[in-house]
């Protein structure tokens, strides 16, 4: 699916991610960032369907952004897609703010930073999930 079919905007960026599942706990960082989901990228992916609790290291933020339930659609090669299922009103607000924060348009070819810095990105290397 293109990112022009999407009914939540994506953001291309670099997030650290905490993730907790019963079957796996590992570090990430999310490469891909909308209201209802994420691409993450880490060593090795969890299986799909799995239930993830996640907390997104945003910086300069005394806490983190905390996704209650979030379901892995898809993996391939160290990149999981999830959907988020839960999340309660304070993070959402959190989660919002923060990607109004971002240039909320990855076809502009930039990659944006947590520190802000703004950076060319390779448009055929972005991904979209």
């Amino acid at each position: 699916m293109s990112w022009e079919h999407r009914a939540h905007r994506r953001v291309l960026t670099v997030v650290p991610v905490l993730i907790f599942g019963e079957l796996f706990h590992a570090k990430g960082d999310i490469v891909n960032l909308s209201t209802t989901g994420c691409v993450i990228a880490v060593a090795q992916a969890p299986e799909k369907e799995q239930h993830l609790h996640l907390l997104v290291q945003v910086p300069n933020r005394d806490m983190s952004i905390e996704i209650q339930l979030a379901v892995v659609r898809w993996n391939a090669l160290g990149l999981f897609g999830v959907e988020f299922i839960h999340v309660n009103a304070l993070h959402q607000t959190s989660l919002e703010h923060y990607l109004s924060i971002l240039d909320p348009c990855p076809s502009l070819g930039k990659l944006v930073h947590p520190e802000g810095a703004a950076e060319e990105a390779q448009p055929r290397r972005q991904v979209v999930a």
